[in-house]
């Protein structure tokens, strides 16, 4: 016999797949996103193209639509092209991956903007995927998903009291590195309950980064371009010089 409170918890979590983006085939917005990293802050327009299980473009556009940065990822590799000053990177991700935790791929990107729960590897989270988390049921009625294949690798699903995917947290190194990508302002996208702003914290050792991202106009399904072209004049640079280039 199934109990009611392991019934009531699959519920919780069979409402929230009916209640995502699983039928659209590209999201386009527009957004103004907040950067802080503790000693600067500063705000920009940008545009998130997402094509389903293939691949998501983000383009920054600080005034009057000039495009001034942009990256590109897809299943199998990331692409970043600085127009400011004419340099670009483009990097297979696929020879990194033996020496993480959990396989990157689209799928996580993808399920990160889209508030969607997501199997690491695997990609779309289905009812078959349940017993892969452990589920815990505070005294508030919020459910979380504790992901329990990787020791070296921690990924959690907190739901809250209405189905919704609150946040997703993604930590290694026993925390020393953490991602929490929080999710709020629910409002109704073509019939689905869809989070306008998404806040993202990153803490590695003693920096702490914030990026806000607040969606203005959001639209599913149309015909838009994927084109992404990188310039034969632009110098190629190392992921060490994006980093570094990010940071400043």
């Amino acid at each position: 016999m199934v109990s009611p409170v392991y019934r009531s918890e699959k519920v919780k979590i069979e409402d929230k797949i009916l209640n995502s983006l699983t039928d659209f085939e590209t999201f386009q917005a527009k957004t103004s996103v907040n950067f802080n990293d503790g000693k600067k802050d500063m705000s920009v327009g940008a545009q998130i193209k997402i094509f389903k299980n293939s691949k998501i473009q983000i383009s920054v556009q600080p005034f009057l639509g000039i495009e001034l940065f942009k990256l590109e990822i897809t299943n199998d590799s990331i692409k970043v092209v600085d127009k400011i000053n004419k340099r670009y990177m483009a990097e297979p991700y696929s020879q990194y991956n033996a020496l993480l935790p959990v396989p990157i791929g689209v799928s996580i990107f993808e399920s990160l903007f889209l508030n969607n729960i997501f199997v690491p590897g695997e990609g779309d989270f289905t009812m078959n995927d349940y017993n892969k988390f452990k589920w815990t049921k505070s005294s508030h009625g919020e459910l979380t998903g504790d992901f329990i294949k990787s020791s070296l690798f921690n990924l959690s699903f907190n739901l809250n009291n209405n189905s919704h995917l609150s946040s997703t947290v993604m930590s290694v190194g026993g925390g020393s590195h953490k991602l929490d990508w929080k999710y709020s302002n629910f409002q109704n996208l073509e019939g689905i309950e869809f989070p306008f702003t998404e806040d993202i914290v990153y803490t590695g050792g003693k920096k702490k980064v914030t990026v806000q991202v607040k969606y203005q106009k959001i639209e599913l399904n149309k015909n838009i371009s994927d084109k992404f072209d990188i310039p034969r004049s632009y110098k190629k640079m190392t992921p060490a010089q994006i980093l570094e280039m990010l940071l400043k």
